[in-house]
């Protein structure tokens, strides 16, 4: 830009290459890269309330009424049973529901992310059953919900046959999860909530876009050094 006679007068040059640059900014999309969140009770003391540790996430004891969900604190492990990943988990959980299969009517460990996620995977261990070591046929329960709260897939997690203090991983992927619900199957079978992560996309540039950026500011520069020393100002 060029000051004459107290005018301000806009280059033609950097016109000319600023305002396609600038669409070429703004119109082109950001790529979504996928970073992994994860909540893991041992990094909190024990008694601490981690219902809204992350800001990615809600963390719920739910009792079939939504309007009334309980906190979710780092809870001590079973001590007949050592934590999968050191001495705190999310607590005991069983899950059924108490109307039709809607998340307001849920019981269990819910975690309402605010965001779509594209993966979501926990851990969890059974305490449910005698020191003898009789066999059990057990496993963990899943519902997922969409963003009105519709219930949009559900499944079991790996059967579990065998003594209690068994760990085991839920993986899932789940387009349009808004949140998810695990525990026990049916209220039965009792389960140990620990480490939950998820992946949540954020946005960023298109290389594209940096491109343009980048050239913009490269042709900027060079159009301001031949007036730094012309600028005339009116007295």
């Amino acid at each position: 830009m060029r000051l004459s006679n107290g005018l301000v007068r806009i280059d033609l040059r950097v016109a000319l290459w600023a305002i396609p640059l600038a669409l070429v900014v703004l119109l082109t999309p950001c790529t979504t890269m996928a970073s992994i969140i994860t909540v893991e009770p041992d990094d909190f003391a024990e008694g601490a309330d981690l219902s809204n540790v992350s800001p990615y996430v809600s963390l719920q004891s739910l009792n079939g009424n939504l309007a009334e969900p309980g906190p979710v604190y780092a809870t001590g492990s079973n001590p007949r049973y050592r934590s999968p990943t050191g001495e705190l988990v999310f607590g005991t959980f069983q899950s059924t529901f108490t109307c039709e299969t809607g998340f307001e009517c849920s019981i269990g460990f819910g975690a309402t992310f605010h965001q779509p996620v594209s993966w979501v995977s926990l851990l969890y261990q059974n305490i449910f059953g005698e020191e003898s070591g009789t066999p059990y046929n057990l496993s963990l329960d899943w519902f997922a919900f969409d963003f009105s709260g519709e219930h949009i897939a559900s499944g079991k997690g790996s059967q579990i046959i065998g003594s209690p203090g068994q760990v085991f991983s839920l993986n899932l992927a789940i387009p349009n999860m808004k949140s998810l619900v695990v525990g026990g199957h049916d209220g039965i079978s009792v389960m140990e909530i620990d480490r939950l992560s998820f992946a949540v996309g954020v946005p960023e540039p298109t290389p594209l876009g940096l491109l343009g950026l980048g050239l913009g500011a490269i042709i900027f520069s060079r159009n301001q050094k031949p007036f730094k020393n012309k600028l005339l100002c009116k007295e």
